[in-house]
């Protein structure tokens, strides 16, 4: 599942490598930090930040997105060593199974032996994108039956709705993602149809990049355009707010799996950066079910 990065391959994307994981670790922080500090404390969250490299925990939550550990071995070689202050750090919150997510031309190339020596295993993919907002890549504007919206946190409410259903958020564990909602740098939308949410999406905005995320539809208006219209929208407001580049992650497609979010930000104008390896690590057992 590993992908073997050529060595021109990683001299022209490390850059880009470290841009993309610590964007993403910075939007997600950002998240966590502006959660309700009464529920970060029921479910134990802390994060450790030092981008790129990043470190979520949750012991009281089982989502894979709030424990996890990424953008390791991209401004200084991972050794031995920090690989298993890593792991003792999950093993002492008692959290049963983690990921570290493992990007291709991170250093050493060796890394992934010794995940295989812990015990870890490759369970699923991540795809990377970048846009270069200079330039007129998009593929065309199709006719859409959505209109986007901006919104504020008046609507916070009607954005977990839409939001949190693929994530499997409820409850509590439904406000990390509008937590941000109206926050410096933060802009979040919802797709209408007719005055119905059916769709909604992030974009956090550091500089000149642009992180997109949180894009989810409601299951009964799937492949029918509004992820394309929300990814458009915040495509054109990133440029009208300064942007130069552009970030997102997907599910990779599969051969048995294709991926209409990867076939999205490809007419969109992304290129694909590389597949970021999920590696999973357990603590006392075999875990029931693969986190996706």
């Amino acid at each position: 599942m590993a992908d073997h990065a050529s060595p021109i391959a990683r001299l022209v994307t490390l850059e880009h490598a470290a841009l993309a994981e610590g964007l993403e670790a910075f939007a997600w922080s950002s998240m966590v930090a502006a959660t309700d500090a009464a529920y970060r404390a029921r479910i134990g969250l802390v994060v450790e930040l030092r981008e790129p490299e990043a470190q979520f925990l949750a012991p009281g939550l089982d989502q894979p997105h709030l424990n996890r550990a990424f953008g390791f071995g991209l401004d200084q070689p991972l050794d031995v060593r920090r690989l298993d202050a890593i792991l003792a750090r999950y093993a002492q919150r008692s959290i049963p199974r983690w990921m570290l997510q493992w990007c291709p031309m991170a250093m050493p190339q060796m890394a992934p032996d010794w995940f295989a020596q812990r015990s870890a295993r490759p369970v699923t993919r991540m795809a990377k994108w970048r846009r270069d907002l200079r330039i007129d890549s998009d593929r065309g504007v199709e006719a859409s039956p959505f209109h986007v919206v901006r919104i504020s946190g008046a609507d916070r409410l009607r954005f977990e709705q839409v939001a949190n259903a693929p994530f499997a958020l409820t409850g509590e564990d439904g406000g990390i993602f509008s937590a941000v909602i109206g926050h410096d740098g933060w802009h979040h939308y919802l797709a209408l149809y007719g005055d119905v949410p059916v769709a909604g999406a992030a974009m956090c905005i550091r500089g000149t990049h642009a992180w997109l995320g949180v894009g989810a539809t409601v299951e009964s208006h799937r492949g029918r355009g509004a992820q394309s219209a929300l990814i458009r929208r915040r495509i054109a407001d990133a440029i009208a707010a300064g942007c130069t580049q552009a970030y997102a992650e997907t599910t990779p497609a599969e051969a048995d799996r294709p991926s209409g979010s990867c076939r999205n930000l490809q007419r969109a104008g992304f290129t694909l950066l590389y597949h970021r390896v999920n590696y999973l690590f357990t603590n006392g057992g075999t875990p029931e079910r693969v986190l996706a």
